[in-house]
């Protein structure tokens, strides 16, 4: 984000005019605007960083990885640099002077943009497709993804067209260079995204806005119920602070309680019967009747149910799915707390 700043502000026609007036070599205008082309190679060596991340790269060997993609990143910015001296000595924009030394610049630049937004493309349209995610988080995903869809068709044909344009002796179809300003636009506003996405996930978790907190919250009652009945299930420090740790402590706990419960309960359904087509409700009315007859000391009957419908229910293979279905049944149980004595 810093390296992005620096490219934006390089690219202000304000700081242009204030270098045209430093003394030579610094007041190269056009040195400086090939710098925003390295900033742009940094930024995306960065990204590219952050998405072996999101994959499952291992943390511990974040930066010795992130010093070899940041020197790949010098050296292509070192090709643009010298790609694009024959065009500062001319005083032209590359696009103007055009020639060999263009094709090799843009193709040193657009590399790696499109490897990085093939490979993160790909990070989001798993995301975006995952069961758990969340339609605001589809909505952003979506938005990478058409970010880095714009990003890759533009470093496909610009290279292209560049090599078109030199071997016929046209000349530049954008000699401004308006579709690498958007380009510069586009990879900046991308990273952006991309480094926006966990800073919100921090913060939404400071405040307990995120969905692991709030399901925290959803299943207190049930938990505080179900382990009350049963405190020995109780088996880690509540003092736990980390929420996805605590949540899964205490859907454990949930589950064992209910187990243990479950000898009270006087269910007829079936043991072959599907637990999956049993709702929410459902669940926790057998829960109420296993509750209410504990309470009221009845002996537990011979013959019973297990009531392995909470353990069985959620096909899900994450955290905040798993709690999703059981903060179905939470809430379900506040309902018939309000609406019964189970006491």
């Amino acid at each position: 984000m810093i390296i992005g700043w620096f490219g934006l502000v390089l690219r202000e026609r304000a700081v242009q005019d204030a270098i045209r007036q430093l003394p030579k070599p610094l007041g190269d205008v056009a040195l400086f605007q090939q710098l925003t082309f390295c900033c742009i190679v940094m930024i995306v060596m960065t990204i590219y960083g952050m998405s072996r991340l999101w994959v499952g790269a291992d943390p511990s060997t974040v930066w010795k990885r992130q010093r070899i993609y940041d020197a790949i990143g010098l050296a292509l910015s070192a090709v643009i640099l010298i790609s694009g001296t024959p065009s500062r000595k001319a005083g032209e924009l590359i696009d103007q002077y055009l020639g060999w030394p263009a094709v090799v610049l843009w193709t040193a630049f657009y590399a790696p943009l499109l490897y990085v937004a093939v490979a993160v493309m790909s990070i989001f349209v798993r995301e975006a497709r995952h069961p758990d995610t969340a339609v605001r988080e589809k909505a952003l995903y979506g938005l990478a993804i058409a970010i880095a869809v714009g990003l890759a068709l533009v470093a496909v044909s610009t290279p292209i067209l560049t090599l078109q344009e030199v071997l016929t002796g046209s000349g530049s179809a954008d000699p401004e260079m308006h579709v690498k300003a958007l380009t510069f636009f586009l990879a900046v506003a991308g990273s952006l995204i991309m480094g926006a996405v966990p800073v919100a996930a921090v913060l939404r978790a400071k405040l307990g806005q995120d969905r692991i907190s709030k399901n925290l919250k959803e299943i207190e009652l049930l938990w505080q119920d179900m382990t009350d009945q049963f405190p020995e299930v109780r088996t880690a420090d509540s003092r736990q602070s980390d929420p996805a740790m605590k949540l899964h402590r205490k859907i454990i706990e949930i589950h064992d309680a209910a187990r243990r419960l479950s000898k009270w309960n006087a269910s007829t359904l079936s043991t072959e019967s599907d637990p999956l087509q049993l709702n929410a409700e459902s669940i926790a009315a057998e829960l109420a009747q296993a509750y209410a007859a504990k309470n009221a000391g009845q002996t537990p009957p011979e013959r019973y149910e297990l009531l392995t419908v909470l353990a069985q229910r959620s096909v899900a293979y994450d955290l905040t799915a798993t709690s999703d279905d059981l903060v179905d049944v939470a809430r379900a149980w506040r309902k018939l707390r309000r609406h019964s004595a189970m006491s």
